[in-house]
């Protein structure tokens, strides 16, 4: 084969590479759009089960999710209405405060004021 004949054969060679590095980007931008779809997809649908299970298990109360138990009182420690972790109230003096560091609720009630508060939301 001559050199004429052997640059041709580069040139469609590198022509079908590209077409191909084309059709492969094409088929990669596709797939991210899809994925991005489904990660926004499955986001929502965990905060649908989140608030699902927010409503079915716990109460609301003074800044403040209290679950009730199966003999219908209500669990002493107090849960995050943002993200349902533990609150704490530091030496029962300060009010109750998410668990979470990057969370930051903050509940209307005190440490102190706990077993008022239960009682509160028994005769609701």
């Amino acid at each position: 084969m001559g050199n004429t004949q052997s640059a041709a054969v580069l040139r469609d060679h590198i022509g079908l590479i590209k077409t191909r590095l084309e059709q492969l980007e094409q088929r990669n931008k596709q797939l991210e759009e899809e994925n991005a779809d489904f990660v926004k997809r499955m986001h929502e649908m965990q905060q649908q089960i989140a608030r699902d299970a927010k409503t079915s298990q716990y109460t609301e109360y003074r800044g403040a999710l209290f679950e009730r138990g199966a003999s219908g009182t209500y669990s002493k420690t107090p849960r995050c209405p943002a993200c349902h972790s533990v609150m704490f109230s530091f030496q029962n003096v300060m009010e109750f405060t998410c668990g979470k560091p990057t969370c930051g609720q903050i509940a209307n009630f005190t440490g102190f004021d706990l077993e008022s508060v239960l009682k509160e939301l028994e005769s609701l």
